[in-house]
């Protein structure tokens, strides 16, 4: 599944920063002209978060350097967020916290994976109850009856 926080998407887009004035921002840390969405007052979020300024700063997250197209957790962290491989010129486009996430998913993917199959298990029986009214029959699951 999808990270649910912006900093581990494929791109960013589904956040945006309401200013105290109403002006609508691509997100809090680019709170720049460049990428001003439009007003509160007088547009809806919606139309705001379908512009192609909004896609086109959604995109700009892809744009990765080749170490991070090749590693292994590409798929967990997209290289992170944006602000942290563009906003410091010493960083050399380069993710900040690079080195911190490869720790990270190394120590905790045997982990996460563990509670994804429980996860997947759960919805699993849930799906079966839901589909017989509440009665779940584990022995029909035991031995491999698929309805």
């Amino acid at each position: 599944m999808e990270a649910p926080e912006c900093t581990m998407m494929k791109e960013c887009g589904p956040y945006v920063v309401v200013e105290h004035n109403g002006n609508v921002y691509s997100c809090d840390f680019f709170v720049e002209p460049k990428w001003k969405l439009g007003n509160i007052m007088h547009e809806r979020i919606i139309n705001m978060l379908n512009t192609k300024t909004q896609q086109t700063f959604g995109a700009a997250k892809a744009v990765l350097p080749r170490e991070c197209r090749q590693c292994r957790w590409l798929r967990n962290c997209y290289g992170g967020c944006t602000k942290d491989r563009i906003k410091d010129p010493e960083d050399h486009r380069k993710p900040r916290f690079c080195n911190s996430y490869k720790m990270f998913f190394k120590h905790a993917d045997p982990t996460l994976k563990q509670m994804a199959e429980q996860w997947k298990e759960q919805q699993a029986i849930q799906y079966e109850k839901q589909r017989t009214g509440g009665v779940y029959n584990a022995f029909d699951d035991f031995m491999g009856k698929h309805y």
